[in-house]
């Protein structure tokens, strides 16, 4: 369809200006993979990290971004997304990507936690209200949210708390 027209073209665009920069980066491409690839080995991105060595991921706005991120690869991030706050943005930077650090990580996804909302606080308006007041915050607040990782039967969960007032 259109949308797989569209990714490809993207592709080739960008592919076209890394090599204008960089004209002897090894560059590999990655489809988006389908529900039933992604759970496979070879779709696997813990396995395509470590059998392909990949040194940075560039997406446009895409979850493999925080995912290449959980395993400790930058990520060149060109447009919004729940990682752009951890990601370089340019791709000038791709011989130099930003590494967000321990602290910057941990407080993102703390961040990230307090934006899961339930169907009850989608349908009622609560979420969008939250939304609209942490617009362009994309960073941990404690004034604004309250996280806790706590351990149930050995795994590691989230709770998390949201304040009543800004």
């Amino acid at each position: 369809g259109r949308g797989r027209y569209v990714s490809r073209a993207w592709s080739k665009n960008i592919a076209t200006q890394i090599k204008k920069m960089y004209p002897d980066a090894n560059i590999k491409f990655r489809k988006k993979p389908t529900p039933r690839e992604r759970r496979s080995d070879e779709w696997n991105l813990n396995n395509q990290v470590a059998r392909e060595d990949i040194g940075v991921v560039v997406t446009l706005s895409s979850f493999v971004g925080l995912h290449a991120l959980m395993l400790g690869v930058p990520v060149i991030m060109l447009g919004p997304s729940e990682a752009d706050y951890l990601s370089s943005k340019s791709l000038r930077d791709l011989k130099n990507p930003k590494y967000p650090t321990p602290v910057e990580f941990k407080d993102h996804m703390m961040w990230l936690a307090c934006n899961q909302w339930s169907h009850q606080e989608l349908k009622d308006g609560t979420a969008w209200k939250w939304l609209k007041k942490l617009q362009g915050e994309n960073k941990w607040n404690p004034n604004t949210c309250l996280s806790t990782f706590y351990s149930q039967t050995g795994s590691i969960s989230w709770k998390y708390k949201k304040i009543n007032e800004l």
